[in-house]
């Protein structure tokens, strides 16, 4: 996908949810990746030639780790003349060292929210930009069946008849008795999860124009800003 076409998907999602107003300050989260490069670029981009003056700040969450290397991203804010933050977190340390977390993700997209949440208001950020990803999970149920012991109980009184032969030498005595069997079954399913999988919205789907850009304010906006499809 060319740069072009991006910035043509992006102006209409812009313009289809009223997303930019004059004065705006929006943060646009870095992480690295292809997908919240190319936003920066995209917005670098409709900031050259969208009617409604607007400002944006590339921020990056350190969560901690020793080997992340961010020289190349503070190049290219330079080259783009964009401002560039790093937010300074022990979110690795908390996480991995001090809580041990055996399910760290839920956790540590928490804490890096919130770090980033803090440092851009505290720039003066009232928006902040990300990109829009799918998330799929492949499931595997397997129902599951235990019988337990079954119970059988009489229903009414019982009924004797008693026949005789012709000769009268022999009888025969019937006893009915209606009996009910009840076997308990406890139905249950076992679930399994398989990889995830993550990507960017599927290209040509209903909302492709606004596939790049998810938005969450940072202050209050009002109602009658807001848009649904």
């Amino acid at each position: 996908m060319k740069l072009q076409q991006v910035l043509s998907y992006v102006r209409k999602a812009v313009e289809d949810y009223d997303m930019i107003a004059e004065g705006d300050k929006i943060a646009v989260g870095i992480s690295g990746g292809k997908d919240s490069l190319t936003l920066l670029y995209a917005l670098h981009g409709l900031k050259r030639f969208y009617p409604r003056k607007f400002d944006i700040l590339a921020v990056t969450a350190d969560l901690g780790f020793q080997n992340l290397n961010l020289d190349r991203i503070m190049q290219l804010c330079r080259e783009l003349e964009v401002e560039y933050t790093i937010v300074e977190t022990d979110i690795a340390k908390i996480i991995f060292e001090d809580r041990k977390e055996d399910n760290p993700c839920s956790l540590c997209a928490k804490m890096r929210k919130g770090a980033l949440n803090q440092a851009v208001k505290a720039a003066g950020c009232n928006k902040v930009a990300t990109q829009c990803v799918d998330i799929a999970a492949p499931l595997t149920l397997n129902p599951t069946a235990v019988m337990g012991t079954p119970t059988v109980t009489c229903q009414g009184s019982p009924c004797v008849t008693c026949t005789t032969d012709c000769g009268g030498t022999s009888c025969t005595l019937t006893f009915k008795q209606q009996v009910c069997v009840s076997v308990p079954i406890r139905y249950g399913v076992t679930m399994a999860s398989g990889e995830p999988s993550i990507e960017c919205t599927e290209e040509g789907c209903c909302c492709s124009c606004c596939c790049w850009i998810l938005w969450w304010i940072c202050s209050s906006w009002p109602a009658s800003t807001r848009r649904t499809r």
